[in-house]
């Protein structure tokens, strides 16, 4: 019977000290669309990203330093942050009439160009003073038929963030890609 009771008593301790956990936040990037009236170019294939840090996945990453990183625990993006690029490459590409086609990258289709991009960073830094958004990334246009880069750049971008949560990262994130497809027209 004192077993029972222990056990019992322990089960309510217990049970009392738990807590609910928050409710996984899903985030995704916008997609931009610029219409500009000319077709220069035939068609054009978006490639998948290659991330040079270990951040293609549906995970969220901040910093607090150089030497720690880490993932928001209830939040994450919608979907593989690679494809999500990529496709928002395609809908804003495919807005602007630069080309005539803007072909996904799970095609098989042939394509005139290819859009090849290194994502070298994107990720919240949070420190005692400030809170940023970067995104560090290279992009390269390339002609099928010769194999050839014909133009690349790389584009660097911080904006602060309004909060120093996952939401403040992801609006500020936001504006920043906006940013950098506005500066990519250089490309073409």
């Amino acid at each position: 019977m004192k077993s029972y009771i222990y056990i019992l008593s322990l089960f309510m301790i217990v049970g009392c000290g738990t807590t609910t956990l928050e409710p996984m936040k899903n985030y995704t990037l916008i997609s931009y669309e610029q219409h500009i009236s000319y077709t220069r170019y035939g068609s054009i294939q978006i490639m998948i990203p290659t991330f040079l840090k270990n951040q293609n996945s549906k995970k969220i990453y901040y910093t607090y330093s150089l030497l720690e990183q880490d993932s928001y625990t209830n939040s994450q993006w919608s979907e593989n942050l690679s494809k999500m690029i990529a496709s928002n490459f395609v809908v804003y590409l495919d807005s602007t009439g630069i080309f005539k086609n803007v072909i996904s990258f799970d095609t098989t289709l042939d394509s005139d160009y290819r859009l090849e991009t290194i994502v070298y960073d994107i990720s919240h830094h949070i420190t005692k003073d400030t809170s940023i958004a970067k995104l560090d990334i290279k992009l390269f246009f390339i002609k099928n038929s010769t194999n050839k880069i014909i133009k690349s750049k790389r584009f660097t971008y911080t904006a602060n963030t309004q909060t120093t949560d996952a939401k403040g990262f992801v609006e500020a994130l936001n504006g920043l890609f906006v940013k950098l497809y506005s500066d990519m027209k250089i490309l073409f």
